[in-house]
């Protein structure tokens, strides 16, 4: 039989851990398995015989520990054919029916837990005289609520108990379910802890099949779910199935092989390890994505995303998490593409439903509610900047780095301009107002040390395919923002010697969709060197990293 306490089932979800329990060295026809409350005892009822044997797992509900106690119980007088068996949470009854045995016979053990210490009579006994061959039964949480199968017809019955848990209290609440259209041979009845799901096993069908209870506990209002599992790939067929308390392990006793089985149940909601943008980021993008990684992959089911302004909650955007604005194809990783473009300077938190998302086996995100869980805020509104700050962190010039070094002499930086000449071996007869090869250049930075020796062959391949120059940008693009034209213009800016990183992400050969600070500095250096064509249109002094139109402008033509 299965124990009470179950919460949340979850029965698709069910793995074998390649782990059983054979009980041929004590009998044969193993039938019926229960575990004791605390996982550390396991108890089995055969066929062959009336008494229910005792063994002891030295780890809780771990079967590759188990091992026989030397402890079997009497053979329980009162009945002729023990058809199954239940141990109270407490361990000091034990719960006793037949298929030729009229009701359910209760038994004190004397020494809680323990088979020796068992009562060869019944203390109570409750009839069912509505179906008295009983082949499977199970109480409410609290022990109020009764409930049996019988033999010869597909229905539960339910009782109430005026005194918890015990059979002799029980009467009849004139309330059935039938179960059918499903099993015709019931043997295992169970109901979650809070009494909206119930379960049944049979041997027909050899699956286990999940209800619905619209009122917990009432199966007037039970329904078949059309959730069910097949028992038969270990076992050849299930006689027994038990859950432990937390329900993240299953066993199924072989009703041909006297072995018990283990499985695996996922029943771990998915969490989220990481937010994009963090929560309580600063200088966010207006146009921003939202992005969640997962601890496991999910699926997008029906809920909402809103977008919120903290100051006065006004809501900004409720997005369907099923809609076309969610990505999320067997992924942990879920995108979130508002099409409302944010304010500047603004703080905003982001509420999602707990119905948004599932695991594979339907376990669900917990959503978030919380107003301070996941806040940002927007960038300031694109100004003017201050004056040019030439330092050693310079991004290294590329294409136009002659018409720099003569910008930088106009300017009267001439120390600069020399430190350049040095840095890069360029004579100033060389010097002219075209471009330099961007083949030499970047050989340059290759012998000077600024681009690393493995990714040689990858800089001078992209001298091939010079940055995607034919390429037109059609978009802003600004801090934080994730889009393949971040890529592209990356590219463009490696390309032309204004390096975005020299290794890893967003070097040559690795450009990447998110425009980050070093991208943002790159572009800066980029625009200052370009200063007559790009800022002085616009009435800017310096670069800001902003791709607006003046940028993308110069670089399309």
């Amino acid at each position: 039989m299965i124990p009470t306490s179950v919460s949340a089932f979850n029965l698709t979800s069910a793995s074998y851990d390649d782990v059983f329990f054979s009980f041929t060295n004590e009998t044969t026809g193993a039938y019926d398995i229960f575990f004791a409350s605390n996982g550390s005892i396991l108890y089995m009822k055969s066929l062959s015989n009336k008494n229910i044997f005792q063994y002891t797992l030295s780890t809780p509900y771990d079967l590759s520990t188990a091992s026989y106690a030397n402890i079997v119980s009497d053979s329980p007088g009162d009945v002729l054919n023990v058809e199954g068996f239940q141990v109270s949470k407490d361990g000091t009854k034990v719960y006793i029916y037949g298929s030729n045995a009229s009701g359910i016979h209760q038994y004190t053990l004397t020494t809680p837990f323990d088979m020796s210490t068992f009562t060869s009579t019944s203390t109570a006994t409750v009839f069912n005289t509505e179906r008295n061959l009983v082949t499977s039964s199970e109480f409410s949480s609290d022990g109020t609520k009764l409930y049996t199968t019988s033999s010869f017809i597909d229905e539960v019955y339910q009782y109430t108990l005026s005194t918890p848990f015990d059979v002799s209290t029980a009467s009849f609440d004139n309330l059935t379910f039938y179960y059918g259209d499903q099993e015709d041979q019931a043997k295992n009845i169970v109901f979650n802890t809070d009494g909206t799901n119930m379960f049944i096993n049979g041997s027909d069908s050899e699956r286990l099949y999940q209800y619905t209870l619209t009122t917990p506990f009432d199966i007037s209002t039970a329904s078949y779910n059309n959730v069910s599992l097949d028992l038969t790939t270990e076992s050849g067929g299930p006689s027994s199935v038990f859950f432990n308390d937390d329900y993240s392990k299953m066993y199924v006793m072989g009703r041909d092989n006297d072995n018990v089985y283990q499985y695996s149940l996922d029943q771990i909601d998915p969490e989220i390890t990481t937010l994009f943008p963090d929560d309580n980021a600063i200088n966010v993008s207006i146009n921003t994505d939202l992005i969640l990684t997962f601890s496991e992959s999910i699926d997008t089911e029906a809920g909402n995303i809103t977008i919120a302004k903290v100051s006065d909650d006004t809501i900004v955007e409720v997005i369907d998490s099923a809609g076309a604005k969610v990505s999320a194809t067997d992924t942990n990783e879920i995108t979130i593409n508002a099409a409302t473009t944010l304010d500047y300077s603004t703080e905003y938190y982001v509420l999602i439903d707990a119905t948004a998302f599932d695991d594979s086996n339907s376990n669900s995100f917990a959503g978030i509610s919380g107003t301070s869980t996941w806040n940002f805020t927007t960038r300031d509104e694109p100004q003017e900047s201050e004056d040019e700050d030439e330092d050693d962190n310079s991004r290294r010039t590329g294409t136009s780095l002659s018409r720099r070094i003569l910008n930088l002499e106009e300017m009267g930086k001439y120390d600069k301009a020399q430190e350049l000449r040095d840095r890069f071996n360029i004579r100033e007869d060389k010097e002219d107002s075209s471009e330099l090869s961007l083949l030499l250049v970047i050989q340059t930075l290759i012998r000077i040390g600024i681009i690393p020796e493995d990714q040689a062959q990858t800089a001078l391949n992209m001298t091939e395919d010079n940055g995607n120059n034919d390429y037109v940008f059609t978009k802003d693009l600004e801090l934080n923002d994730i889009d393949e034209d971040v890529r592209v213009l990356q590219k463009y800016l490696n390309n032309n010697g204004f390096l975005v990183a020299q290794t890893g992400p967003g070097s040559l050969g690795n450009e990447t969709n998110i425009f980050g600070s070093l991208t943002q500095s790159a572009l800066i250096e980029f625009q200052n060197t370009n200063s007559n064509e790009i800022l002085m249109s616009v009435g800017l002094t310096s670069g800001t990293g902003y791709f607006g139109q003046s940028t993308r402008n110069f670089v399309n033509n």
